[in-house]
């Protein structure tokens, strides 16, 4: 009797364990499923579990005597962003915003100072254009920055002066480097410093944002420097433009975004270039600032965080109360004044304010330009003051002409308007 249930034991037992083998290896097998990769931990930056990843799997294939071309592959990639991620600028991050890929423009809440940037295909009326290049036009409105193709088809940037009411012959940047593929360019108020997109073999990925300065004695930019992380990483990051007035930056990002949207990240630039010290922070913990796994993880300086929320709010403030005003002001007399061309009663007089506010227009691109020349003979040299003085004075007549004219197409309209009104 008792051998009987000593072989009922043993025989239990042996049912128990097989079961508990069973589950043990299901559950092996679940914890191999749910084990990351090595690809998964680099778009992580989380760089020292990759590599331990990548060394489990070398000594598997050397075992087996098979190659680790993929791994070696992986390795250099580590190599290159690790140190990458070791010099990410420390940049305070006040907002992120992810939008479709063909509204972005409309949501870079630039001040009027800052500039316009617009696609190519809308500043040079050409609706045959279908690529995404774009147009920077600074305030002034005496010089623009553009990407086009070159004869191989690739986009290139281009700069183009704006002299006796036409933008004259294209130049060509060709001191940037031309191995790679440019487009999104935006210029400083200083009209020294550009930044750009370029995609090529010395990015860390698709496009990276670039920043180059004009060198004045040599009439030439000087090499491009990329802008490294947290503003570049392995997918695409473009489209830099700072407000100097508010002292806020954009910039335009696809990573971790699906196909046709973007994430636009708002800042607050640096004056002096700073980076986080490698020996305060783990290697994951610089990865997270690198990829921006929070942007509340860049508030280290929460009051510089907090006053750059502030001139956000009120910036969009701005802008939106802009966007409300009316097409145009035209003031008829003292107690009627034409806010859309739906107002008029004569059909001549919408002829004459169409034409009208194209001239007042282009008197304030005068006044600008103007303004500009003589700031620049105030600060110039006697030699650059030589070279501004004519150009000073074929302005002040341009200002004259354009303001004369101005005067004449405002009386016209008053003139049939009022008629038509009975007035």
């Amino acid at each position: 009797m008792k051998t009987v249930t000593v072989m009922k034991r043993v025989i239990l037992a042996i049912f128990c364990l097989s079961i508990l083998t069973t589950h043990l290896s299901a559950q092996k097998k679940k914890e191999l499923v749910n084990t990351p990769s090595a690809e998964e931990y680099i778009s992580l930056y989380w760089f020292e579990k990759a590599e331990e990843v990548l060394a489990k799997e070398r000594k598997a294939l050397a075992r087996k005597r098979k190659p680790t071309t993929r791994q070696d592959s992986l390795q250099e990639e580590i190599d290159r962003l690790r140190i990458a991620t070791h010099s990410t600028e420390r940049v305070v991050v006040i907002d992120s915003i992810v939008v479709d890929n063909k509204d972005l423009l409309s949501h870079l809440t630039l001040s009027e100072e800052s500039g316009k940037i617009i696609l190519a295909s809308t500043f040079f009326e050409n609706p045959a254009d279908t690529t995404e290049a774009t147009v920077f036009l600074p305030e002034i409105g005496a010089k623009i920055y553009f990407a086009k193709p070159d004869s191989s088809g690739l986009l290139k940037l281009y700069s183009s002066d704006y002299i006796d009411r036409n933008w004259q012959e294209h130049h060509l940047l060709a001191e940037l480097d031309n191995d790679t593929i440019q487009n999104y360019p935006f210029a400083l108020a200083d009209g020294l410093t550009l930044y750009y997109a370029a995609k090529g073999e010395d990015c860390i990925g698709g496009y990276d944002i670039f920043v180059t300065r004009y060198d004045t004695d040599e009439n030439r930019f000087l090499q491009p420097e990329n802008m490294g992380m947290p503003f570049n990483s392995p997918a695409n990051d473009y489209m830099m433009a700072i407000d100097e007035i508010n002292n806020l930056g954009w910039f335009v990002t696809d990573r971790n975004q699906p196909e046709g949207k973007v994430c636009i990240y708002i800042f607050v630039p640096n004056h002096i270039r700073k980076v986080y010290d490698k020996h305060l922070y783990s290697e994951e913990e610089l990865g997270n600032l690198a990829r921006l796994h929070s942007i509340a993880e860049t508030w280290g300086d929460k009051e510089a965080a907090r006053e750059g929320k502030e001139r956000l709010s009120a910036l969009r403030k701005t802008v939106k109360e802009a966007n409300n005003k009316p097409d145009f002001l035209f003031i008829l007399n003292d107690t009627v004044t034409i806010t859309s061309y739906a107002e008029c009663k004569s059909t001549g007089a919408v002829k004459l304010l169409k034409e009208w506010r194209e001239t007042d227009k282009e008197l304030q691109v005068s006044l600008r330009t103007l303004k500009m020349f003589r700031e620049g003979y105030r600060n110039g040299e006697e030699a650059q003051r030589k070279k501004l003085t004519p150009h000073i004075l074929e302005e002040e007549k341009r200002n004259e002409l354009l303001q004369n004219k101005l005067n004449e197409t405002a009386k016209a309209i008053r003139s049939l308007e009022l008629g038509m009104r009975g007035i």
